[in-house]
Order: structure tokens, then C-alpha cells, then sequence
């Protein structure tokens, strides 16, 4: 909820006053409930909202709902006249519940939103140096891999931040083959959060008020990590196609201090100072120059708690001023604003019981002084016993657990009820949600235990229950109990073995062994995926074991002791269809035409051809994407199957040409025939024969049919698959190519031999097939690379080898992201002897691989399988077996690409990622300085360490704020 406040002259806020500006609808968790409000140069009002935690609904990329968006009113909070959706006939206001409202139109959007696509943007800042419009960076908190900081503001209007199809700048759950064509909006910084990470604070510098080296710079917080950056654009390009990618901006560490939560620059003195606020204070660092330093006042004191009469000895020794000043000190030991001594060692008798806040002021004669606090304990604690839980407790999600809890104190006995604080933390990771704020009382019923936060917090997430009792002298002692999740062991495969699964929104490969928690609604998808890229494998969902949708949930039973599996069942969707020569089709009901026949017919942009056996159309578009869809032009419903190409407008064609390929052209037939931009790539029947595109009796699959719609043969050629959800519609194109690519008007596009830079290679023994083409690839034991027709059981001739015939021993191959395929002695990547072969390319730094083209020639591509470029090197087609290597390496006589070292080997060793079983290295790009400005702190120890001599930092109080719009959770 947004609501606004009415603060009067009393200075407390008039809690009668409110006036709601929006509610969004109920949230799926308790956390990513809220964000952040600014106000910009525009006079509106600008507020983040969280997802909810509702990954599974994906309620962020819809612009019909509040959750996950950047939400921007004017300050009475009406709508601006420039907001995105003003003048769309079905938008409308989205502020009673977050969603439009009953008898609003299908797919009605929100009048609030300006931007849609965050997850948890916990803080976002406006950049005060830019003055004619709105410009601002989010700090949005991410999920599995990455933290990220992204633009925004009035040129950042109606756009999509990615989020759940995209985390940081890479596909969810990624950090490998980023460099995709996509329609969201990519963050300017990331940076991936191993064993945690949280990106929360950040503020502007605002120009002039310090050295100028912070002109322009922006800073940041990371509440696990314990720091603060300053993250500055120096114009160096970032690496897209690094593993991970690189964002290209300045980073530079600034200060440690832990659980930021916000900062922000302020008035101080003549000047702005940062403030930053942490869990228990509010700190302040200022730029003084030349000027005189603060002093720091640090206590020691022994003992801190003890019974009525006992002497506290103090000692302000270790207090200190970064300038060399002399200190004097002034003591005040009961909290009555007396000065009780001046002395920098001194003591204090307590004769009676409670709980004292101690002070110490140091001065340093030049106008600087610093306060700093300590609380002495004096008296017998109160006992506090919790009853109701036991030590080794355990809750099943939906569990309702009741706080009952006592406690004793010598002079007051048992305590009364009001005396008892409760608290529960839901720890996750390195940090905690709060589950039940502080709450007085007793027999407490707290709310429903909950589900993991997602698939990964199932084994790093529990309650602390924690109780507080408090006497009536003040004093109060804390005991706490953890409560773990009762933890359940499933086994999920696919059929075939070593597909991807999506279980709680991440992605995981088969089989694996998945750790969940009793009676937690586990959401699990089986995405139809594309394996290995062109020439590889493609397949479609077909089942669940227990009978569930493609993507649905299992409600996870108590631990008997046998682990559960569950299979998800796919069919391969890309090749020859049926196998074994069987035809999906009883005889009494051929498929029914849509509109594509061989030689006679073809779907142009902007055309469509309707099927009524079937009430479904088809429709070539006009950026490519060839769409089959129920109903009729005239009154469209569900799309059954789609191309998934999506390019620049214009004119584009489809057909099925005589090698029962449907394939989709640029430009108009016959004389403009342009680039391939899909094609289903069958190629391999008859090229005398017709084919047509057709969609089955069931009326939800698309099919290639040999024969015409009048005299079909039932031999069905390709199938797209069953997709029963068809609100589900995935991208079912075996390839989409770059409409400048250089490939095309071909038939057939470069396939892959198994080796992409920086993801896959071939190691010693190993072999890789590609059916398409009827050849395989072999790392042979000496180091020769050889590509042979037919398969490892029946091999038939060599097309192309590169010749090396060394010792036997362990060899890899792959492509270098320079271009150059090369083969090492060693086991990757640990023990690298040597280079073997090369073929010396040596391009500038992107994506390569080794593929064969449809003339059987071997050579590097640029690009990826999924979208291959131009050769960039090209082995000979070969009958006889000649040496093919156009260098044999040495140290001492090849050529080093900018990824080696003057000794031949690589300057950096590549790195396993077990996920995708393979080594990666990125390229090594310079970014600039590492160390902070001369004139900056960049480490944190208040008192001693690494204090600039242009830099004062506070500690000024505990956290005190009223806010005259809040946000509730």
C-alpha cells in the first residue's frame, strides 16, 4: 500500500490523515513488498514495487498488474498525462487492488505503470546533476546468479527490465550465451552474487561537492557482502559475450560496513556529507579537505554487567583524531546529562539496579568532537524459557506454530505477560526476512509456516524464534530457538536423459536429486528446449508420470523413506516425423491444410489462410514469425504453434520446398528472395516429392505432409509437437537467424561439430554426431581432430582431419573466442602441456564454432549455432586423407592471439562449470582502475584503518525516520 500522511506542527504523524493512493493485490510471499518513492524535476512521484516473490506468475512483465513494476503519479496521486498508457482505450486505473478491475477489458493495463520487468527493487536513486529531465538507476535485488543496477526515468518510458524471463544480463539462471536478441531492457551494472549478495542502497555524488575524480558517480551497497562501491561510466566497452559478461563500468571499493539499507547525500554543515544507514545506526562520511577532522571516541569498559554496587572501570585511551589533535574527555555514567568526569581512564560505583547508557564526548580543541555510547547492565537479568517450542523443533510448511514462553527474575519473580517480547526470523542465505516483527504479549499464533523463498533457499533457509523478558528495572535478557524445515529428498528425470527442468522458477538438468520441504506446492515446468543448437536436438513436453500439466505443482508428502520420482516424458520435435515410418493419423482423418503447399502456393506478410475443419489460421507476419492460431482473422483466439522468429518489419514468405523443409524467407518471390529466417531443417526425403503444411485431426499440431491436401500420403515429415497449454506458447523455431547474416538464401545452414567457444569441446576419446549432416567429430588419443561420415558404429570416409599425429595421451579441442580452433595436450583445464594445432585465425574477440556446411565443408563460424555469421576459416572437403593443418604449433615459432602469454600457454587457465560439464574463459578486458581515488576512503575501520586525509566519517545516532508517505508491508 501507498498512502499518504498528514504530518502536523506536533511533529507526530496524524494516523486519521491517510489517503491510499494504491493497494496491489495479495502477495504470493512476505518479501518483495515494497521499494522505494523519490520525487523527480518532473513534480511526479515515482515509486518501485516488488514482485511479490511471484516468479512462478511472472506478474512483473504484465502490465495489468502493480506487482513488479516502477509506478509513477502525480503528488496527488492521479495519473500523468504523459504515462505510457494514457489514450489506450482499455487502460485503466489499477489502485483498488493492483489489477484492473472487474469488467475491465481482456488484457487491460495499469494507468500507473510506467515500467515493468523488477523483481525486488529494494532501493532506486534520482541523479540531482541531471536537471531537464528524470534519471534514475534501481538497484534491483536478484534470485539465483545476479545483482543488478539498471536505468531508468523519463527516457526509459514503457520499458520491460526482463525480469522473470531475464536476471541481470543474461537468460534466468545464466551466465553463459548472453549475447541474444531479446526485447528487454538490460541493466547498466551486474555483477554475480556467489554464496549471497544484495544490492540495497544507493545515492548520486552530487557534482562539486567532492573531488571531481566523483563527478558523475554513482554508489552502491551490498547489505551481505558488508560494502560500499562507487561505480563510475569511463566509456570502456562491457563483454556480452564474457562468461560471466562484463558490464564495462568502474567499480571501485569504497568502505566495509555491514547491512546498508539505504543511503543518501544531505545537508552537513556548508556543505552535503553521505549518510548511510545500517540495521542499528546512521553513519555519515564527509569531504573536509584541508579542514580539520572529527575525532573518533572509543570506550572500553570492565565489566559491562554485574550485580547492585558494582565499580565499572573506564577507559577512553583508545580514542583518537586522525589529525593528531589533543583530546579531552567528558563522562557522563547514569544517562543524566551531567558530566560525571574528565578524566580519559576513570571508574564508577552503580548502588543501584538498571540498565545505563554510558557517554563519552572526545573534543579536539579545533572544533571537532564525536560521541559514542556503551550500556552497563547492573542487576539480576530476568531468566526467559520458551515452552512451547523445543530445541530440535521442526515445521512442515503450513504449520501454525503457537509462542508460549516465562520468565523469572530474583526480586520480581515470575513475570507478567507484557514483559515478554517475541520475535521470528525467517533466515535465508546470509540474511533474514522478518516473520513476526517485535510483539509483547504471550500465547502468540503466529501465521502459517512458510515455503521456501525459492528452489535454492530450500537448504539454507529456517525460523529463529527469539524471546525477550524485561524487568521492571529495565534490564532484559534474550534466548532463542532455530526451527528447520522438515526437509524431503525428490528424484526428477526426463526422457530422454539430461533435459532441463524449471523447479521453483530454476533451471536444473536431469537427472538430479531436488531437496524441498514437507507439504511445500513445489513448482516444477518442463520447457520444450533446444539441444546442442543446429544440427542437434529439439524436443517438446509430452508428459508428467503423475499426470500433471506442463507446468503445475506437486504438493510434497512427509519423508516415509522412499524418495519419490518423477519423470517428465518429451518427444523430439525436430527432425523426420513419425519414427519407424509410423503415421500419427488414422486413415479416415488426414491433417487439414494450411495454406503452404510446395511450387503452388506460399503465405506472404500480412496474409493468412483459415482451415475451418479445425477453426484455426494461419498467419505470416510481418517480422518473420509464422503463427498458427485459433478462431479467425476476424476474431483471433489462442495461438496453438509459432515460428518464434521475430525481426525488423517487412516482407517476408513461407514454404515448403520440395525437400519437405518449411522455411521462411525475406522478401517477395520470386525475384527479391532474401535471408532464411526459420526453417524446420528436415532435409533429408526426396527432393522430387510435394509437401504442404497441414495441422492434424486433433487440431493442435502442426505437421509438414508429404503428398498435396487432395492426395496426401499420411507420411508426416516434421510435427511441431502437442501443446496442450496453449496460453504457454514457446518458441518452437529450431533456429532464428540474424536477417544480415551472409547465409542465406541457402537450404541448409552451417551445423555444429560439437565445439563452441567458451561452452563445449571435445576431449580425448571423444565423439560428438550431428544426424543432420550423417558426420561425427573424434578427438583422437594423438591429437588428431577428425570428421568422418556416417556414425563411431559405422564410420564411413573422412571429410576432413587436421593432421596431427603426436604421442598417445590426453588432447581437447575447441574454439577460442579469437576465432581459432586449436587443439592442447592435457586435461582440461587443469593440466595444459601444450598446443598442438591451430588453425591461426586469430579474428577479433566474439563467439565462434566449428560446424560443416551443406557442402560438406569443415571450417570456424562466427557466431553460434543458433545464429551462425560468416567462416572465418575453412578446412578442404578431402577423398584421400591429406595433412589438413594449415600450421603445426610451437611456442616458439606461432603466433599468440591476445589470450596467450609470451610462453604459448594461456595467460589465464580456463575454469569448470559443472553445470554444463565444459571450461570457460572469457577474453580479459581492461576496466580500468581498480584502487579508489587517492583522495578516497575505501576501507572501513572507523578508528584506525585507512581514513584518507580528505575524508571524515560519523557514527551519528540510532535510526530514527518518520515519513510522511509510507509504504506498508
Amino acid at each position: 500500500r501507498l498512502s499518504r500522511f498528514v504530518v502536523p506542527e506536533s511533529n507526530k504523524v496524524d494516523l486519521s490523515s491517510e489517503t491510499v493512493f494504491f493497494e496491489t493485490s495479495a502477495l504470493e510471499y512476505d518479501h518483495h513488498n515494497s521499494g522505494d518513492i523519490e520525487f523527480g524535476v518532473d513534480g511526479n512521484m515515482w515509486v518501485t514495487v516488488g514482485d511479490g516473490g511471484s516468479t512462478w506468475t511472472a506478474v512483473s512483465n504484465n502490465p495489468g498488474n502493480l506487482l513488479g513494476s516502477m509506478v509513477r503519479l502525480t503528488l496527488d496521486g492521479d495519473i500523468p498525462a504523459d504515462n505510457p498508457y494514457v489514450g489506450d482505450a482499455d487502460a485503466v486505473r489499477c489502485n483498488v487492488n493492483g489489477v484492473p478491475p472487474d469488467g475491465s477489458a481482456p488484457g487491460a493495463k495499469c494507468l500507473e505503470i510506467w515500467a515493468t520487468g523488477l523483481r525486488n527493487p529494494f532501493r532506486f536513486a534520482i541523479d540531482p546533476n541531471v536537471q531537464d529531465k528524470v534519471r534514475f538507476y534501481v538497484n534491483d535485488v536478484g534470485q539465483g546468479l545476479w545483482e543488478e543496477i539498471s536505468e531508468g526515468g523519463t527516457d526509459f518510458k514503457d520499458v520491460d527490465y526482463g525480469w522473470p524471463a531475464r536476471e541481470g544480463p543474461c537468460p534466468n539462471n545464466r551466465i553463459e550465451n548472453c549475447a541474444d536478441v531479446h526485447p528487454y531492457t538490460d541493466p547498466v551494472h551486474f555483477y554475480i552474487h556467489n554464496n549471497g549478495g544484495s544490492v540495497t542502497g544507493g545515492t548520486f555524488v552530487p557534482n562539486g561537492i567532492w573531488p571531481e575524480e566523483y563527478n558523475g558517480a554513482y554508489m552502491y551497497a551490498d547489505f551481505v557482502f558488508g560494502k560500499i562501491y562507487v561505480l563510475k561510466d569511463v566509456g570502456l566497452p562491457g563483454c556480452i559475450t564474457c562468461n560471466p559478461p562484463e558490464s564495462g563500468m568502474q567499480v571501485t571499493e569504497f568502505t566495509e560496513w555491514f547491512q546498508i539499507v539505504n543511503m543518501d547525500f544531505g545537508p552537513y554543515r556548508d556543505t552535503q556529507a553521505l549518510y548511510y544507514t545500517g540495521v542499528y545506526e546512521i553513519r555519515r562520511v564527509s569531504y573536509v579537505g584541508d579542514g580539520n577532522r572529527s575525532p573518533d571516541a572509543i570506550i572500553l569498559a570492565e565489566p559491562t554487567e554485574g550485580p547492585v554496587g558494582t565499580t565499572v572501570m573506564f577507559s577512553g585511551a583508545g580514542s583518537n583524531d586522525p589529525d593528531g589533535d589533543g583530546l579531552t574527555f567528558q563522562w557522563d555514567f547514569d544517562g543524566d546529562g551531567v558530566v560525571d568526569s574528565d578524566e580519559g581512564n576513570t571508574y564508577f560505583t552503580y548502588n543501584a539496579a538498571g540498565l545505563y547508557l554510558v557517554s563519552l564526548t572526545v573534543n579536539d580543541g579545533n572544533g571537532g568532537s564525536h560521541t559514542t555510547t556503551i550500556e552497563i547492565s547492573v542487576g539480576n537479568k530476568p531468566v526467559p524459557v520458551i515452552t512451547s517450542v523445543q530445541v530440535g523443533a521442526t515445521f512442515a510448511v503450513g504449520d501454525v506454530i503457537t509462542l508460549t514462553g516465562m520468565a523469572t527474575d530474583t526480586e520480581n519473580g515470575q513475570l507478567p505477560d507484557p514483559a515478554l517480547t517475541w520475535e521470528v526470523r525467517q533466515h535465508h542465505n546470509t540474511h533474514y526476512h522478518p516473520f513476526l516483527l517485535p510483539t509483547e504479549g504471550n500465547d502468540i499464533e503466529l501465521p502459517p509456516a512458510p515455503e521456501p523463498e525459492d528452489y535454492d533457499a530450500a537448504t539454507n533457509s529456517y525460523l529463529e524464534i527469539i524471546l525477550t523478558a524485561t524487568d521492571s528495572d529495565g534490564l532484559s535478557d534474550t534466548v532463542s530457538i532455530d526451527v528447520q524445515p522438515r526437509m524431503v529428498l525428490v528424484n526428477f528425470e526426463t526422457i530422454p536423459t539430461g533435459l532441463q527442468l524449471s523447479l521453483d522458477g530454476t533451471s536444473v538438468k536431469t537427472p538430479i536429486t531436488a531437496t524441498t520441504w514437507e507439504n511445500h506446492n513445489l513448482r516444477v515446468d518442463a520447457p520444450d528446449q533446444l539441444i546442442g543448437g543446429i544440427g542437434s536436438q529439439a524436443y517438446a513436453w509430452s508428459s508428467w508420470s503423475d499426470g500433471g500439466n506442463q507446468s503445475h505443482t506437486i504438493n510434497i508428502p512427509p519423508d516415509t523413506g522412499v524418495t519419490e520420482t518423477y519423470v517428465a516424458e518429451f518427444i523430439d520435435f525436430f527432425g523426420t516425423f513419425p519414427l519407424d515410418g509410423q503415421s500419427l493419423h488414422p486413415a479416415d482423418c488426414p491433417p487439414f491444410s494450411l495454406g503452404i503447399v510446395t511450387n503452388t502456393a506460399e503465405l506472404r506478410s500480412g496474409q493468412t489462410f483459415e482451415s475451418t475443419q479445425c477453426n484455426v489460421y494461419a498467419e505470416q507476419r510481418n517480422d518473420g514469425n509464422l503463427v498458427v492460431s485459433k478462431g479467425t482473422p476476424a476474431n483471433p483466439g489462442d495461438v496453438i504453434w509459432e515460428s518464434g522468429y521475430v525481426g525488423p518489419e517487412g516482407d517476408y514468405f513461407t514454404w515448403t520446398l520440395g525437400n519437405s523443409n518449411l522455411i521462411t524467407f525475406q522478401g517477395v518471390p520470386p525475384d527479391a528472395i532474401g535471408d532464411v529466417v526459420f526453417q524446420t531443417q528436415t532435409l533429408d526425403v526426396d527432393q522430387d516429392q510435394t509437401y504442404y503444411l497441414g495441422i492434424d485431426c486433433t487440431c493442435t499440431v502442426v505437421v509438414v505432409m508429404q503428398g498435396t491436401p487432395e492426395v496426401p500420403t499420411q507420411n508426416v515429415v516434421w510435427q511441431s509437437g502437442p501443446f496442450p497449454d496453449p496460453g504457454d506458447i514457446p518458441t518452437l523455431a529450431p533456429s532464428a537467424f540474424d536477417p544480415s547474416a551472409t547465409i542465406a538464401p541457402t537450404l541448409c545452414l552451417p551445423g555444429s561439430l560439437g565445439i563452441v567457444a567458451w561452452q563445449y569441446e571435445i576431449a580425448q576419446g571423444q565423439v560428438f554426431i550431428n544426424s543432420n549432416f550423417e558426420v561425427y567429430t573424434e578427438q583422437q588419443t594423438d591429437g588428431n581432430l577428425v570428421v568422418r561420415q556416417g556414425t563411431p558404429d559405422q564410420p564411413g570416409d573422412t571429410v576432413w582431419e587436421s593432421g596431427h599425429s603426436g604421442e598417445e595421451g590426453n588432447y581437447f579441442s575447441r574454439a577460442l573466442g579469437n576465432g581459432n580452433l586449436i587443439t592442447y595436450k592435457g586435461t582440461q583445464p587443469e593440466n595444459i602441456e601444450e598446443e598442438v594445432w591451430q588453425t591461426g585465425t586469430f579474428e577479433d574477440e566474439g563467439l565462434f564454432f566449428f560446424g560443416i556446411d551443406c557442402s560438406g565443408n569443415v571450417g570456424v563460424i562466427e557466431g553460434t549455432p543458433e545464429q551462425p555469421g560468416d567462416f572465418v576459416w575453412q578446412g578442404v572437403s578431402v577423398t584421400v586423407v591429406p595433412t589438413m593443418a594449415p600450421s603445426k604449433v610451437t611456442a616458439s615459432t606461432t603466433a599468440k592471439p591476445s589470450l596467450y602469454s609470451d610462453t604459448g600457454t594461456p595467460a589465464s587457465t580456463p575454469t569448470k562449470d559443472d553445470d554444463i560439464d565444459s571450461f570457460s574463459k572469457p577474453p580479459t578486458l581492461d576496466r580500468g582502475p581498480t584502487q579508489a581515488p587517492t583522495s578516497s576512503l575505501f576501507v572501513g575501520d572507523l578508528s584506525t584503518r585507512a581514513t584518507s586525509s580528505a575524508f571524515s566519517k560519523r557514527s551519528i545516532g540510532l535510526v530514527v525516520s518518520f515519513f510522511v508517505i509510507l509504504l506498508s508491508l
